[in-house]
This record gives structure tokens, sequence and C-alpha cells, in this order.
């Protein structure tokens, strides 16, 4: 697995090979439950429908954790990164047709009982290749990161308010075909639904 730096502060890394083709496909091919995408409005403190996220979500609950696949993935994500898994949320699946796209965003909370134990960093694991564009786009970084099949793409956000707003970021929208991402967070401490 090759390791390339794009970004020192904030880090914004990419793994190359993270996942192997076959992991990949299993992710692809598992007859998910998908719903169509939310945003989360910062100035309501909740998830709500947005056309600032056009994809299809669905997230990977406790009860997929027996697959081979999300327990290798999973693991893998922690001994990558050396975070213990109980600060991961569920790994989140991710498809975007032709046409869809998820605007610029960060993906930490400014404010409200989620910044309490805010997310600390995010891995976009790219599932597929065989599709036209979707770059995962750096708008103030001035850098773009083109999909590859198991390529992964971490940054984190844990400085400051001027360097963390820095990785604001976008899905770029799909010219022809469909992406697949699984994309994980962490939290600054232990995470679950209870203590949202």
């Amino acid at each position: 697995m090759n390791t390339k730096i794009l970004n020192e502060c904030p880090l914004v890394t990419v793994f190359e090979d993270f996942l192997d083709a076959d992991t990949c496909k299993k992710f692809i091919e598992y007859p998910w439950a998908w719903e169509k995408s939310t945003g989360y409005d910062h100035a309501e403190h909740r998830a709500k429908p947005t056309s600032h996220r056009t994809s299809s979500t669905t997230f990977i609950y406790e009860n997929h954790k027996f697959y081979d696949f999300v327990a290798y993935t999973k693991a893998k994500i922690s001994r990558t990164l050396k975070v213990r898994s109980q600060r991961f949320e569920f790994l989140q699946m991710q498809k975007y047709s032709s046409g869809e796209q998820y605007k610029h965003h960060h993906d930490y909370f400014f404010q409200g009982p989620e910044a309490l134990n805010n997310r600390l960093g995010t891995v976009i694991i790219y599932l597929n290749d065989n599709f036209s564009g979707g770059e995962t786009k750096f708008h103030k970084l001035g850098f773009s990161v083109t999909p590859k099949l198991g390529r992964a793409l971490y940054f984190q956000y844990n400085y400051s308010p001027d360097e963390n707003l820095l990785t604001e970021h976008s899905g770029e929208p799909i010219i022809e075909g469909e992406k697949f991402i699984v994309t994980a967070w962490f939290r600054k401490d232990n995470w679950s639904l209870d203590n949202k």
C-alpha cells in the first residue's frame, strides 16, 4: 500500500490499493437498502433533505459486521489510522449516478450537540473507477483527487478553526456511469447512537 501526502496542514493523504478489487466488488454488489441522501442543517442541528447532495446512501449498521468484507475494512481503517474502532461512526455507502454530486461542504459540525464530540477525520474509499467525473475537490486547497478502484482518501480537521475550514470539499458531478464509495468518520471520543 503506497501512501502519498497531498497536504500537510490540514493533513490530506491518499492510500493506493487500500482495498483489493474483490473486496470493492462485494461492497458494490451487496443489496443495500438505498435511500436519498440528506445534508446536515447546522442552524437546526439535524439531517434534512437537500439539493446540495443528490446521491443515494445507506449506513452499514452493526448487523452487517459479520460480513467478512465489512469487518475487514473497518479493521484496516482503524489499524492504518491508529484510531480505535469505538471512535468510528457506522460506515456509510454512497452511490452517485449520472449528474449527481455533493456540493462543497465540511464534514465536521460547527455547533450544536454533535459538536460536543465532533468528527476529527474522514476516510473515503473509492470502490470503482469505471465512470467519468466524480473527483473529490478541495476548493480552498486548490487540488482534486481522482477516484481509483481501491484508493482511500484520508483528511483530518483537528486544527484551529481557520485550518479546519480548508478541508471544504465536494464530490464533483458524475458525467457518465455510477460512482460507489464507502465513507468512515471518526470522533474525538467514543461514538454510539446513545451519546449522539
